[in-house]
């Protein structure tokens, strides 16, 4: 994620989308770029932007709490959390 085609990429991304939360609508120049796709594979495919989403380090912190909560062994998490993270993993 340090790389020039990464940083180009996620510049891009922000230009087309704005400074803007995709989660809570939060204005913010901090933001990251969440892969919606999980499989580490699949990090350096730069093809598909429907496979990211501009996040707030608040929100990305709660989304992958909860892509974990969601996801451990033993799990039982409740509808609300699987509905709220839903858009953002594939």
């Amino acid at each position: 994620r340090s790389s020039k085609t990464w940083k180009d990429y996620r510049k891009q991304i922000i230009d087309e989308r704005g400074l803007v939360c995709e989660c809570c609508n939060r204005k913010t120049k901090s933001l990251t770029l969440h892969h919606k796709n999980m499989d580490k594979t699949q990090y350096t495919n730069l093809t598909d932007k429907t496979h990211f989403s501009l996040l707030c380090p608040t929100c990305h912190s709660f989304l992958h709490f909860c892509y974990t909560q969601i996801h451990k062994k033993n799990a039982s998490p409740s509808k609300r959390i699987i509905d709220f993270q839903a858009p953002y993993f594939l």
